[in-house]
């Protein structure tokens, strides 16, 4: 199994998503200052998007300075069935 770790600032790709057996598998952590807002997804009407927070998050150290706004429970991890993910050979 490989690992890396990226800044925030490096860029960075992958190879095709292919191998003998099918999709790799791949775990994603993003990790980031508790005082950054996280725009992943578009804003809804009104809001700028330097102004908006996907507030999905688990803080894993300190204290977090929008705890006011609360956080969601929105994105779940989740595994692919065999086959079914475009991996085309």
């Amino acid at each position: 199994m490989r690992r890396a770790t990226l800044g925030s600032y490096l860029l960075h790709r992958s190879l095709p998503n292919t191998g003998r057996h099918g999709m790799r598998r791949a775990l994603v952590n993003h990790y980031m200052s508790a005082e950054s807002l996280l725009p992943w997804f578009p804003p809804g009407p009104g809001t700028a998007m330097g102004k908006h927070d996907h507030r999905d998050i688990v803080l894993v150290a300190g204290e977090d300075p929008y705890a006011f706004r609360g956080t969601d429970d929105i994105v779940h991890p989740h595994i692919r069935a065999d086959g079914d993910g475009g991996c085309a050979r």
